[in-house]
């Protein structure tokens, strides 16, 4: 029998990243060879409309100083679009529209040179409208504020994007699962999860700085994070005592040079490494043996609080705190594999368990097994 104690690995799947900035197009239109793409986007009546958003994410990233390049347009009063200069390579194409939802044609092949005209989006009736207001802790709003929301599936480029104005955003999305996100040149936000159709319409927003003031900080709990989930992956893989050994190794260390930034800068949250850097503190955290986290839960709070920290994130911490202690987990988080079976650790009220999931942001309990399954069996058959 194998069995892999969740308290010791992060096996919360991490969504496709959005928190990446905006270039705008005329910064890569230096390709030797650059094509075109055209088209119109029409409402559920057929009917041309002006001002639509229409995305042009390419398959392969392109990057520009660091940054991913998103290109991005509106249509024309008779609502026409156009894309020029754009390297060839295939690209997923995107259209929203205030009220009437979002439309994905795919993964469209954009020749070297010459055009791919005459792209038609038909947005339909069903759709789910979300909005709120973006604030930043430092007090500073961003200029260029952009919302972008990345459809969970396994289509690539089927990025939908809505405007700011004012502190406020607005995007109308088609049926599916979401992950929603600000983002600017060197800002960012959380991502939050939102499924349409959806009784909730409101969603607020904090945003910090990509690597909040103290860049090097961030940098290194980053680089601190990935030797963690390295370690853990081999371990997963190998599933031998000498790697097993080699994670406690980086555990101890992390933990060891956490505690010195903590002593001398406080717990490194949002503000101070940006949304990254203090996911990266936090994971550092949840994997530490002894009383660290129970010390640090009330600041993780608190981040979350401040919108620097997903509640999703911090329901795993609560889970292993009340586990540690005896008691019973309130979101199901803490579990264990037992001849292919996925077996929850003691769960307060479990007939409520996917309502309370729901809360803070994770999938029905269901939907979380079949995951760790999914990462966890081939390991355990090996």
């Amino acid at each position: 029998m194998s069995t892999f104690q969740h308290s010791y690995l992060m096996i919360y799947p991490v969504p496709r990243l959005v928190s990446i900035a905006l270039i705008p197009l005329l910064l890569i239109s230096t390709a030797t060879f650059a094509g075109e793409l055209t088209g119109v986007v029409k409402d559920p009546n057929g009917k041309p409309l002006a001002n639509a958003i229409v995305a042009a994410t390419p398959e392969k990233p392109q990057m520009v100083d660091g940054h991913r390049v998103r290109h991005i347009t509106h249509t024309d009063a008779e609502g026409h679009f156009k894309f020029n200069d754009l390297p060839g390579g295939s690209y997923g194409a995107t259209a929203t529209f205030p009220k009437l939802g979002s439309a994905f044609l795919g993964l469209l092949s954009v020749p070297e040179t010459g055009t791919l005209d005459k792209q038609i989006f038909q947005l339909g009736t069903s759709a789910s409208t979300f909005e709120g207001e973006i604030h930043a802790p430092s007090g500073l709003i961003p200029e260029g504020l952009i919302v972008a929301a990345n459809r969970v599936s396994n289509d690539a480029g089927d990025t939908f994007y809505g405007e700011v104005h004012d502190s406020h955003f607005q995007i109308s999305l088609a049926p599916g699962r979401y992950q929603l996100a600000v983002i600017a040149p060197d800002w960012s936000s959380l991502g939050k999860m939102v499924v349409v159709p959806s009784p909730k319409a409101k969603v607020d927003f904090a945003i910090f700085r990509e690597r909040g003031s103290d860049p090097a900080l961030a940098v290194e709990l980053e680089k601190m994070a990935a030797a963690d989930q390295d370690a853990r992956m081999h371990w997963i893989q190998a599933q031998d005592q000498s790697h097993s050994e080699e994670t406690k190794k980086v555990d101890t260390g992390n933990v060891a040079r956490l505690r010195e930034i903590i002593a001398t800068k406080g717990w490194p949250g949002a503000e101070l490494v940006g949304t990254a850097g203090a996911k990266a503190a936090w994971l550092i955290v949840q994997h530490e043996d002894g009383p660290l986290l129970e010390q640090c839960l009330p600041w993780l709070k608190a981040e979350a609080e401040r919108g620097g920290l997903a509640w999703s994130t911090v329901a795993l911490s609560i889970d292993r705190v009340l586990i540690v202690e005896g008691k019973k987990q309130r979101y199901g988080s803490q579990a264990e594999i037992k001849d292919g079976k996925v077996e929850l650790q003691p769960v307060e009220d479990e007939a409520h368990l996917d309502e309370r999931r729901a809360q803070v942001g994770l999938e029905p309990i269901a939907e979380y097994k079949a995951q760790l399954l999914k990462l966890y069996t081939p390991a355990a058959t090996n």
